[in-house]
């Protein structure tokens, strides 16, 4: 099976204005210091849309991406800012659609 959507995107920056990337790493704009913490990203309705980690300003840990709905679209881990281990993507009716495997951000299989 196959899916037309892209991995989750952290964003380069969010529509309150408090983050942004610099130098390829993830900054609270009124920081100096890469952001360590929970990133959430949220839709005009209020509905989540991306929940991840980031360490020193790169992703780290698990990353989730849901459709409007609220339905899990994709499920992706990442290890100091690379895709690791095996990402699910969904549609919008929750079945699992297609998957892919990583090692060191490099596309091991589909």
């Amino acid at each position: 099976m196959t899916a037309s959507k892209s991995p989750p995107k952290i964003p380069s920056g969010v529509s309150d204005g408090h983050f942004l990337i610099r130098d390829g790493l993830f900054y609270r704009q009124s920081s100096t210091e890469p952001f360590t913490g929970i990133f959430e990203c949220f839709y005009d309705n209020g509905q989540l849309e991306i929940k991840g980690c980031f360490k020193d300003g790169k992703k780290e840990g698990l990353w989730e991406k849901f459709w409007g709905s609220g339905q899990l679209e994709v499920r992706a881990y990442s290890i100091d800012g690379k895709e690791e281990g095996l990402w699910e993507y969904f549609d919008e009716d929750g079945e699992l659609i297609k998957t892919e495997t990583y090692k060191d951000g490099v596309l091991q299989e589909e």
